[in-house]
């Protein structure tokens, strides 16, 4: 084996992999997987659009109740959106995720995770 020291490149990246590693156990050791108080109790309302346009988005947005996970789909006609329930953070993060690829605006769209019955 050599003694020789690594180039400066190496031990850049070996740096770079090591804090990315620390940051993301600190991301997930730090989230409890509720969702904020204040979160649940506000009250989300979208801005006024044509019935059409929200049938239109109701339409991509069918693959989120593909999603495990997923309780409902459902046009809320006094806050004008389209409502998901989830049952945890993770079907949040992810129904977002596939409701932004589908092309439905992150204004038209509230998910949000369902308190499990006790």
């Amino acid at each position: 084996m050599s003694s020789r020291p690594a180039p400066a490149r190496a031990r850049r990246f070996a740096r770079l992999v090591a804090s990315a590693l620390l940051a993301t156990l600190a991301c997930s050791v730090s989230r409890s997987g509720a969702p904020a108080p204040a979160a649940a109790a506000r009250k989300i309302t979208c801005p006024a659009v044509r019935p059409d346009a929200i049938d239109h988005y109701r339409q991509r947005a069918r693959a989120v109740r593909w999603l495990p996970g997923t309780l409902y789909l459902r046009h809320e006609p006094d806050s004008g959106c389209l409502r998901v329930g989830v049952r945890d953070e993770g079907t949040r993060r992810l129904a977002r995720l596939v409701l932004r690829g589908a092309g439905v605006p992150r204004r038209f769209a509230a998910v949000h995770v369902v308190p499990a019955a006790r």
